[in-house]
Order: C-alpha cells, then sequence, then structure tokens
C-alpha cells in the first residue's frame, strides 16, 4: 500500500494517459456494442492498411503457419518467421485475432512506461520531474496541424501526422509492434551500458537474445540500436581508453550478424526481394522533421548544449541519451531506403533534453514562465497530440473519414463461409481495399492487397479492373495466374455490377451472388 501512496502521480498519470491514446477505440467500441448490425476492426486511423497486415500475420500464427507474405500470389515459400506475431497469434486461438493485438498493445505499452520509467530515474533525483518528464515524453507533439493551416501546399507533412514512429503517443496507439519495440530498445541500452558500467558479464546473453529477437521481429532496430551505442562505444574509448568496452560491443555485433544473415537468406525468396525492392521508406525535406517535432526540435538542442557545458553528461545514462539524440538526426537521412524508420524511439531522448532545458530555464528566471509564455509553451507542445485524440475518436465513432473502421454482419458471415470453403493455400482475386482487408480474417492469399507488400500493385489494380469487367473468356488468364476464387464487395469494388456476368459463365461457380457480394470459385 506505500507504494501505492508513493506514486499516486505515477498511476494517475498512467492511467489518464491510457484513457486518452485508447479514446478513439473506446468510442468505436461503445458504438458497435449499441448497434448490433455492425463489427468493429479497431483499427488505428493512422497507417491503418499496416493494421491488417499485422491481423494476417496473427491469422496465420492461429494457424501454426511460418508467416508468409498473404499480399503476393506469387510468394509460395513460407519463410517470414517473426516471433511477435506468431506468438500473438497462438495465444489468439483462445479469443480474437483484433482482441489480442490490443491486449498485447496495452500490455507492452505499460512495460514501455516501465522501461521508461526505469530511465528517468537514472536522469532525474527528484520524483516531481520525473513525472513531468514521463508526461512530455507520452504527450508532447509537433506542430504539423499548425504548419498545415497555414502552409497547406507546401509538399512538406511533419511527420508526427504520419510516421507513428517518430512519436511516442501515435507509436504506442498504434500497435503491439511498436510499443514492444521501443520497450525493447530501452531494455537492450540499459542492459549494454549496465553490463559495461559495472562489469555484469552476466547481463551479455540477455541483452544478445533480446537484441537478436528485436532484429528478426522488427529489422529497422537493427541500425537504431547499433548506431547510437556504437558512437557512444567511441567516446567512451577516447575518454577512458577501457578496451573491455569493445568486448560487450562484440555480443551486439554478433547478434546483428546473426539477424542479417537471416534477411540475406529470407531476401533470396523471390516475393520478399520484390518487397524490399518496393519497401522504400525514407526520410523527405528536413522540415518535416524540424516541424514534427516542434518545439521539441529546439529545446532539444538547447537541452544538449546545457548537458555539455554544465557537465551533466558525467551521468552516463545522460550522456548516451544526448548521442542517440544527436545521432538521430544523421540516422534518418542515412543512404538506406527506410531510413525514415530509424526515427523509431528517437522522439525520446528529444523529450528528456528538451525538458532538461526547459526546467533549467525555468529555475534561473522563472518570471519568464509566468503569464501567457508558459500556456504558449504547453499548447505548443501538447495542442497537436489532444487535436488528434478528438479527431480520431471523431472520425472512429463517425467513420467519418471512409476509413471504413465499421463492417457489417454480413461481411462477416461471408468471411466465415470463406473461410469454411477455401483451403489454406488458396489464393482469390480481388482488389484495392478489399484485397488490404481479406487476409486479415482468413488464411489465404491475394492477387492483389497491401501496396507495399503486393509487387507492381497499381499496375495490378488497373489490370484486374479490365480483366474482370472484360465479359470475355478469362479462364486461360485464371488458370495461368493459378486464381481459385473471386471475391468482390460493394463497399470496396465500385464496378461489381459489372463482374456479375462471370456468375454465368461455365468455368465459374458461384457460391455467394447477392448484391452485396460476390464470392465465386474458379473451376478448370
Amino acid at each position: 500500500m506505500s507504494w501505492l501512496k508513493q506514486n499516486k502521480l505515477l498511476i494517475i498519470l498512467i492511467i489518464v494517459f491510457l484513457l486518452l491514446n485508447n479514446l478513439p477505440y473506446l468510442a468505436g467500441l461503445y458504438k458497435s456494442i449499441n448497434n448490433p448490425d455492425i463489427n468493429y476492426n479497431a483499427s488505428p486511423l493512422v497507417n491503418e492498411g499496416d493494421y491488417f497486415v499485422y491481423l494476417s500475420f496473427i491469422e496465420q500464427g492461429r494457424d501454426n503457419v511460418f508467416i508468409k507474405n498473404l499480399y503476393d500470389y506469387q510468394a509460395d515459400q513460407a519463410t517470414l518467421f517473426n516471433p511477435l506475431w506468431f506468438s500473438v497469434g497462438q495465444v489468439a486461438k483462445f479469443s480474437s485475432n483484433i482482441i489480442d493485438y490490443h491486449s498485447f498493445r496495452l500490455l507492452f505499452t505499460l512495460a514501455f512506461i516501465a522501461m521508461l520509467w526505469w530511465w528517468l530515474k537514472k536522469i532525474f533525483e527528484n520524483y516531481k520531474k520525473r513525472i513531468l518528464a514521463l508526461a512530455t515524453i507520452l504527450f508532447a507533439n509537433g506542430l504539423g496541424v499548425l504548419f498545415l493551416s497555414f502552409r497547406p501546399n507546401t509538399g512538406v507533412s511533419p511527420v508526427n501526422l504520419w510516421v507513428s514512429e517518430s512519436n511516442t503517443f501515435l507509436n504506442l496507439y498504434q500497435g503491439p509492434l511498436f510499443s514492444l519495440s521501443q520497450a525493447l530498445i530501452l531494455l537492450v541500452f540499459a542492459l549494454f551500458i549496465s553490463a559495461y558500467k559495472k562489469s555484469l558479464n552476466k547481463l551479455i546473453p540477455i541483452y544478445f537474445l533480446i537484441s537478436l529477437f528485436l532484429f528478426i521481429s522488427h529489422p529497422y532496430e537493427l541500425v537504431i540500436i547499433n548506431f547510437p551505442l556504437t558512437v557512444w562505444v567511441l567516446i567512451e574509448f577516447w575518454q577512458k581508453r577501457n578496451k573491455k568496452i569493445f568486448y560487450y560491443l562484440f555480443w551486439l555485433y554478433l547478434s546483428s550478424l546473426i539477424g542479417g544473415l537471416y534477411y540475406l537468406w529470407l531476401f533470396q525468396d523471390p516475393s520478399m526481394a520484390r518487397y524490399r525492392e518496393q519497401n522504400i521508406v525514407s526520410s523527405g525535406n528536413i522540415l518535416e522533421y524540424f516541424f514534427g517535432f516542434g518545439l521539441v526540435t529546439i529545446f532539444s538542442f538547447i537541452g544538449a548544449w546545457l548537458a555539455i557545458k554544465k557537465r551533466w553528461i558525467k551521468n552516463t545514462y545522460l550522456k548516451f541519451l544526448l548521442v542517440w539524440a544527436l545521432s538521430g538526426w544523421l540516422m534518418v537521412y542515412l543512404p538506406l531506403s527506410f531510413n525514415r524508420r530509424l526515427s523509431n524511439g528517437w522522439h525520446i531522448p528529444l523529450v528528456i533534453l528538451s525538458f532538461l532545458a526547459i526546467a533549467y530555464i525555468y529555475k534561473k528566471v522563472p518570471n519568464l514562465f509566468k503569464g501567457g509564455l508558459i500556456a504558449i509553451i504547453a499548447i505548443s507542445l501538447f495542442f497537436d497530440t489532444l487535436y488528434h485524440v478528438l479527431l480520431y475518436t471523431d472520425q472512429s465513432y463517425n467513420d467519418s473519414r471512409g476509413a471504413n473502421v465499421y463492417s457489417s454482419v454480413q461481411r462477416k458471415s461471408i468471411y466465415e463461409i470463406m473461410d469454411l470453403t477455401m483451403a489454406n493455400d488458396s489464393i482469390v482475386l480481388t482488389r484495392e481495399l478489399e484485397g488490404n482487408r481479406l487476409p486479415a480474417y482468413i488464411n489465404a492469399r491475394v492477387y492483389i492487397g497491401h501496396s507495399i507488400q503486393t509487387w507492381e500493385a497499381d499496375k495490378k489494380n488497373e489490370e484486374t479492373k479490365k480483366i474482370w469487367t472484360s465479359q470475355e473468356n478469362i479462364s486461360s488468364w485464371l488458370k495461368e495466374h493459378n486464381i481459385d476464387y473471386i471475391f468482390a464487395s460493394r463497399k470496396y469494388i465500385e464496378e461489381i455490377d459489372n463482374i456479375k456476368w462471370l456468375a454465368q459463365e461455365p468455368y465459374i461457380k458461384a457460391i455467394v451472388n447477392d448484391d452485396d457480394f460476390i464470392f465465386y470459385q474458379f473451376i478448370e
């Protein structure tokens, strides 16, 4: 009971954060409970397409399948093993994919907050400062909304509006992969530094295995972990000439080598090689980061300067956070096709340095924070977060963005029919949003699905639209592309009425053929 009393502020902060972070989901759940004619798919409203890909991984885990790319019909080999999604899929056997997705997201969010709190205890001795720093990390945001309000046509899109990795609040809102990855990134950093600082060799196998798990589950973490740690190790060696630090780094490099060799082997599979070729997620104009982080950008540089000048970096953990914060500007512009992904977790050290700067300025010039200035700073830091909470809550409840967060009861029954009818290796001809969502509920491949994971998705979308509305014999084309079934709905496929001619063809068996759905089997 004494711990609860001592940490009352921490518990209140966590409850408030969880409530606001999950308010859009709660709104959607509330509406679906009160409307039995709809099903809520609980998709996040940032990078919605990715959500259904993750559900497809969980669906395969339920079926004990070591994951394959269901969004490329040519992906024949089950080569991709993701221990996170496979484990979630195993647990989902006892509930549902969606429930488990969000249950693990919440569980890993709490793990992340616990790990972050450990770091803050290493930086701040004062309890209230730790609370304020934690609140700032969880809620601080950029100026993306303000920027686009005044400069909407510049081609610059601040990252806090669409890159969840660059923002702690959005990261924890999106899914379990991101909350877990940030928790484990902090854990690997903590274990590595503690092992070196205290000569605790028993920590080596722990951070070796955790980092290997991370590299296999989310390969971008290989760079995110190795780059700042290597820079920090070189600085430590230059200052202290302790060669043993390279021994600890060796084990991290070994886990990186194993992870790298795994992906080198994985990309021998043609479908994975194609996926890598078109998986371009590179950073844009640097202003997208400046405005995406907003005041955090400015105050983090002030905090970095103060940390060096005031010798706060005698604190080993703060020194590392300084290295991570500054090296982040290099990482997101490394000559890699996925450099934007390297912003994952970067928000954390930037905000900690920003908080140090604000706390120092407040201590030295408290009068500056009286009146309107403190309000301006608070609004600048937190406005975009509150804006997104309200926006996503409205869009979830009213489905006002056309995000299709609800589906009909009929769709659920159609999916059940398809699941009972099709074998796991079946290939379904469909397109656009239909193809993005189908593998989330049925362990079958689609001709076109998620745009990044489907090779030449735009070309195939146009091809499919032309093929299945042609009113010509397409049996040879279906056979050539190994198509087993055809599926479309009025909600996602605008030309559905022009596809129904296929039901009269001798090589087609109409399993479902009503006003809103068609589900046909190709029979040779």
